[in-house]
């Protein structure tokens, strides 16, 4: 099946499920991503309204795991998931020292995690 064939289907399925197909749609929302933007990696977090959260349902690429371990305020600005959420903006840092002390630590673990996976 071709690209644009894949992407209709998946496309189509999801289309097709109601709302309590929700483990069925964000499967074939990590099938189609990687098809429609080209990149192996990518995370979907969920709001949890009643618990103040954002949650990572869906993450593709190594660190997946990791990712899917952590959830987020979604008004504790110290996280950028949590101030893209806010901000409803993308965010981008050129250096990593300007990230709040929460977000470098982060970083220092997965990092961390990502050097002892590779041994």
């Amino acid at each position: 099946m071709g690209f644009s064939a894949r992407v209709e289907e998946c496309l189509r399925k999801i289309k097709s499920y109601g709302k309590e197909d929700l483990a069925d749609i964000l499967h074939e929302i990590g099938e189609v991503v990687p098809l429609i933007t080209l990149q192996s990696r990518f995370r979907l977090y969920l709001e949890d309204l009643t618990g103040g959260i954002l949650n990572c349902v869906l993450a593709r690429g190594r660190i997946r795991q990791v990712v899917r371990n952590y959830v987020f305020s979604l008004t504790d600005e110290n996280y950028l998931v949590s101030r893209v959420y806010i901000d409803q903006e993308d965010a981008e840092f050129a250096n990593r020292e300007h990230l709040p002390t929460r977000a470098r630590q982060l970083l220092k673990i997965l990092a961390w995690w990502h050097q002892s996976s590779c041994r």
